[in-house]
């Protein structure tokens, strides 16, 4: 069964590298070179190594807990934790390997018996109910409205906690780096042609008004934490500044990648899913600071030409 999943993984992971261009491979490589490095640097230092470690952990726990796959998987094996454990075991041993390369090699046990762990968490499928109001998000944010309805505890989980560990310096801003991260995911899939052409404007006005409602929508639920931990880090303002800016540019982003490459009722593609996961980690990556500001100025020029397939009546 194992080996059948795997194989099944692999046919997935190769399926989406067939739509990507070969400068995606070279970037890919660049990138993959640098963080090696990167990342070797800072597991030589204990303290550093440790915060990694817990990063790494807290990202396959949010990870597992929004995958839409667990009810496929425990028709596959009474117990999926197995299957779980692998695939999170593989998709750290990166990091795993570096780490036994310093002398921070302690560490992999615990994070092997905390990957188990999180794989031994079980979940019970409830049946469908009917939809609560999210009376504090706006009806124009209808990829919020269903973003928020999937992963709603885990969103929940993350705030709080990053509320609780404002006093300690960075924790909140890297929690909040995952929250964007969640947010992003929500702009994945195209709308119905339906909901693209109600607003009845011109490509350009169309992309103004989306990226207006959206990004006040992040705002809303965003800046009151960015504010609180600048409150008690007043030394950090400068720094959370430009932290939050560069989320901002991530989640513009995202939602420019939707519209320059937008079908109705269809998901993303992998290329482009691709540039949005480099994007992502430009706020911690120095040399990608301006990548996601050249992201959102390449597809903000793609998604005007192609928005002129469906929107073009309305510039009249």
């Amino acid at each position: 069964m194992l080996k059948s999943l795997l194989e099944l993984r692999l046919k997935q992971i190769g399926r989406a590298f067939q739509e990507l261009s070969w400068y995606h491979f070279v970037l890919f490589a660049a990138l993959l070179l640098y963080i090696t490095g990167w990342l070797y640097k800072l597991l030589l230092q204990q303290n550093t190594a440790t915060g990694i470690a817990a990063a790494a952990v807290l990202l396959v726990l949010v990870l597992h807990l929004s995958r839409n796959d667990k009810r496929f998987l425990a028709h596959l094996r009474q117990a999926p934790s197995s299957i779980f454990w692998l695939e999170y075991t593989l998709l750290l041993s990166p990091l795993l390997l570096l780490l036994a390369f310093t002398a921070n090699r302690f560490l992999i046990l615990p994070i092997l018996a905390a990957l188990l762990l999180i794989s031994c968490l079980q979940f019970r499928f409830a049946k469908a109910r009917r939809a609560f109001r999210l009376t504090f998000i706006a009806d124009a944010c209808f990829e919020w409205k269903a973003g928020v309805r999937k992963s709603k505890w885990l969103l929940f989980l993350l705030y709080v906690t990053a509320l609780a560990s404002c006093g300690y310096a960075y924790t909140a801003l890297l929690l909040l780096w995952f929250i964007t991260a969640i947010v992003s995911s929500f702009y994945q899939a195209g709308e119905p042609l339906l909901l693209l052409i109600l607003p009845e404007r011109g490509p350009k006005a169309f992309l103004y008004y989306r990226l207006k409602i959206n990004l006040k929508q992040y705002l809303t639920l965003t800046f009151p934490l960015l504010l609180f931990y600048c409150m008690l880090h007043p030394k950090h303002i400068p720094l959370a500044g430009i932290f939050y800016l560069i989320l901002l540019l991530v989640l513009t982003s995202s939602i420019l990648t939707k519209y320059a490459h937008y079908e109705p009722n269809r998901p993303v593609s992998s290329a482009a899913g691709f540039l949005n996961s480099i994007a992502f980690l430009s706020p911690v990556l120095p040399p990608l600071l301006l990548f996601p500001l050249v992201n959102a100025i390449r597809n903000y020029k793609k998604a005007i030409n192609r928005l002129h397939l469906y929107l073009d009546d309305f510039n009249q």
